[in-house]
């Protein structure tokens, strides 16, 4: 066994388990992928990384569904990073440094495929932490190093991803987090490339002028436009082509349509701050060969000092049983469906990242709880259809969908409309 994964594998022997349904482990030659992994799950999703090949997420599954592109061309396979290395495409979640223009192309090559330190770096009753650390960059992005946690929680698809980018240098340098995951785009032995389609908030007063996005190629099909008020949708098409977009509000959700399955992210927005790409802040690449899509965001551009300066860009990951288009995302859920009112009854679709109950309130002029309907169970692993009669007392002006996690603690609002008076 190489020395990497016995450390892991002692270091992960010796962490207590999470709970009952939280499970590490290091696990050798995973899914017969010829890599040794570092797995966690909690019941609900099961997340994979690989510190020998960059310490990619190669895994990102909720329930038996994948949301992670694997590319069998280079399974098991292991290259030395070297000045003139060609680009090895394992698939995955990785991140590089941005704008890319400085380094042109393939990327930093011990950034993107050198063997990662990694550990177990927190073990509590309310999440385990993994961490790795890249060797420092060489040639391309010379004294840039990576390091990136990665945290999961008991009852919830959520993972938290910070990416750290550090300064080893003499010089201080300026730099964007870029946050990639390659996804699938097709059913095994099928082509149906329509069933996979990518989600975003447009915004109003885009840079890009009135449709919103800036693309390599306008006339694509796969830029299906405005799918919803103020979301744009792109179905996957084999292209080799590129949409760049300042998204108004920090989400985009990538979503497997034949099946039912959204994996989102959230992330901060930082206004003012200098974007790379002329401002992007979602980025969307569609690949002809292999065939996959990627879901891209970036940082702010930060000065990072000499000798140690370092930036953290913050995502989180969420997945949940539901269909787009996906018109909102927020920490508690994906909506599919608006709540709406008809008379006494209120529906609305979701896919909830918690396991709980939803329940819905309705609120006075003063925010005062008035009338409360009954508690409904959720979890990710299925869709959660609203369709419930309510009578609202003639002060209500307000009706939301909280939802609360398996210890009746409150999550959050899902959802929200006002009443008609």
């Amino acid at each position: 066994m190489p020395k990497l994964a016995l450390a892991l594998l002692l270091l992960l022997c010796a962490a207590p388990t999470l709970s009952a349904q939280t499970r590490i482990a290091t696990k050798s030659n995973y899914k017969n992928w010829g890599w040794d992994a570092v797995v966690l799950e909690n019941g609900l999703i099961t997340l994979a990384v690989t510190p020998r090949i960059g310490a990619r997420v190669m895994q990102y599954d909720l329930g038996q569904h994948a949301s992670i592109f694997v590319n069998e061309r280079e399974l098991g396979k292991f290259y030395e990073p070297l000045p003139d290395s060609l680009w090895h495409n394992y698939g995955g979640y990785k991140n590089w440094p941005a704008p890319q223009d400085p380094w042109g192309w393939p990327p930093p090559p011990i950034l993107d495929g050198a063997p990662y330190e990694a550990r177990i770096e927190a073990d509590t009753v309310d999440s385990v932490v993994v961490w790795v650390s890249s060797p420092k960059e060489k040639w391309r992005t010379p004294e840039l190093r990576f390091e990136r946690r990665l945290s999961i929680y008991p009852g919830t698809s959520r993972v938290r991803v910070a990416q750290t980018i550090v300064n080893e240098g003499e010089r201080a340098q300026r730099w964007s987090v870029w946050e990639i995951t390659q996804a699938p785009v097709h059913h095994p032995g099928l082509e149906d490339f329509e069933n996979f389609w990518v989600y975003f908030p447009l915004n109003p007063q885009s840079r890009y002028g009135e449709r919103g996005v800036r693309t390599t190629m306008d006339t694509a099909s796969a830029w299906a436009g405005q799918v919803a008020p103020g979301i744009f949708g792109v179905r996957f098409m084999p292209l080799n082509q590129k949409l760049f977009a300042d998204a108004p509000e920090g989400w985009i959700c990538y979503v497997d349509e034949g099946e039912g399955y959204a994996y989102a992210r959230t992330f901060a927005l930082f206004p003012g701050e200098e974007y790379p790409d002329q401002g992007a802040t979602v980025e969307v690449w569609l690949n002809k060969d292999p065939l996959y899509l990627e879901v891209e965001v970036v940082s702010p551009v930060k000065e990072l000092a000499a000798k140690g300066g370092r930036y953290t860009f913050v995502e989180d990951w969420w997945a949940a049983k539901v269909k787009g288009p996906i018109l909102k995302v927020n920490p508690v859920g994906a909506t599919a469906g608006r709540l709406v009112v008809h008379g006494s009854r209120f529906t609305g679709q979701y896919g909830v990242f918690h396991v709980g109950t939803a329940r819905l309130v309705l609120l006075d002029a003063r925010g005062q709880v008035v009338q409360e309907g009954a508690k409904h169970p959720v979890t990710p692993l299925e869709t959660f259809a609203l369709d419930e009669a309510v009578n609202a007392p003639k002060e209500a002006v307000r009706v939301e969908l909280w939802v609360e996690d398996g210890q009746g603690r409150e999550v959050g609002v899902l959802d929200s409309a006002e009443l008609a008076r």
